[in-house]
């Protein structure tokens, strides 16, 4: 797939330590309408890979997509 590389990929550990922090969050409210991508939110709540890196997100690699909530086609 072109724009995305393997070595910019997050690890399938990367993934869990997001989920907790999603699940953990007391605003998850706020996200519900959102596309939540792992690389974005581990970055947001400043989570990194298991091997240090912080992934980059992959969003722009399936042709952008709106970012729910922020006036995308189907948000608000």
């Amino acid at each position: 797939m072109r724009g995305l590389t393997v070595d910019k990929a997050e690890t399938p550990g990367f993934l869990g330590p997001v989920v907790l922090a999603l699940a953990n969050d007391t605003q998850i409210g706020a996200r519900s309408d959102d596309t939540i991508v792992t690389a974005e939110a581990g970055a947001q709540y400043g989570i990194t890979d298991e091997d240090g890196n912080v992934p980059e997100s992959h969003r722009g690699a399936f042709g952008g997509g709106p970012v729910f909530g922020s006036g995308g086609a189907l948000g608000g």
